[in-house]
């Protein structure tokens, strides 16, 4: 009986390892490394936290615990091999004594204007990246926030609890249309979007009883440019919005338009990173 009794415990104990059929990873979350050397170490740290969170609730992973995470991290500064453990020639060693499948690690850069998230799910056993996510935003917490739920849905497919444009941020009201310079402006989309994800949602939208939507052009943007900041870099367009949203115009084949609300400005960018929608129409 009481052997029994064991091999029922130790059954129980592996369900969450092989929920829905599937063994879980075992995943240690790595804290970023800012190589843009430009945001304040705080908010560095809450982002990772914050990214552990949503992959502990995505049920995707078993996520190491960060208590864990730091007493192996303290062990191995010991031996004087890391001072700060935010590099790749750390973060894999520590992986390892951590006894991890992958880790999570992530770097933010500055380029043309733009700050950019790069997340990569790294096989420890293979030393090979097995899954890449990326998004950008404006540097502020806020707009990290939403970069890292676009980094965590592309990593995981799913939306986190958490997120910022989850249900019950999606009420709507009644409004007035949203006209200027002769065009109707649509809501703002609920989620941010790839560029094919974003034409394909105004094509199909359908608002205040149209359905003749299409993605706004780059200088149809800029008519809701607000009065830039060159210091603050806190504008708002004229409908109120400071993100990044995309445009119809190509720079290149793989690259179309971003204005850039908070800045009054516009940058290049790749169709796969994931930004703002607004849908625009002839009135």
């Amino acid at each position: 009986m009481k052997k029994l009794s064991l091999i029922f415990i130790i059954i129980l104990s592996l369900l969450p390892i092989f929920a829905d059929g599937v063994e879980k990873s075992k995943l240690a979350v790595m804290e970023f490394e800012d190589l843009s050397k430009k945001l304040p170490a705080k908010r560095l740290s809450n982002a990772t936290e914050y990214i552990r969170a949503a992959l502990v609730s995505s049920n995707e992973f078993i996520v190491i615990a960060k208590e864990r995470q730091e007493k192996v991290m303290i062990k191995e500064m010991k031996k004087e091999s890391y001072k700060v453990c935010n590099d790749k020639n750390c973060q894999i060693p520590l992986g390892q004594a951590l006894s991890a499948d992958t880790i999570l690690r992530t770097t933010i850069n500055f380029f043309g204007g733009i700050y950019t998230i790069t997340s990569e799910l790294i096989d420890l056993e293979k030393e090979a990246t097995v899954k890449g996510a990326s998004a950008t935003f404006d540097g502020s917490e806020k707009s990290l926030r939403i970069a890292i739920d676009n980094i965590v849905e592309q990593i995981t497919g799913k939306k986190p609890l958490n997120s910022q444009t989850t249900q019950s941020n999606r009420k709507t009201t009644n409004h007035s249309k949203l006209i200027f310079n002769g065009l109707q402006w649509s809501n703002k989309a609920h989620d941010t979007k790839t560029w094919n994800d974003a034409a394909n949602y105004c094509e199909n939208l359908n608002e205040d009883g149209y359905s003749d939507w299409r993605l706004p052009t780059l200088n149809e943007l800029k008519t809701l440019f607000g009065k830039k900041n060159p210091v603050s870099f806190d504008a708002k367009s004229k409908l109120g919005d400071t993100g990044y949203f995309w445009s119809s115009s190509h720079f290149t084949s793989e690259r179309f338009w971003v204005a850039i609300f908070g800045w009054s400005d516009a940058v290049p960018d790749g169709v796969d990173i994931y930004h703002e929608v607004r849908c625009v129409r002839d009135n």
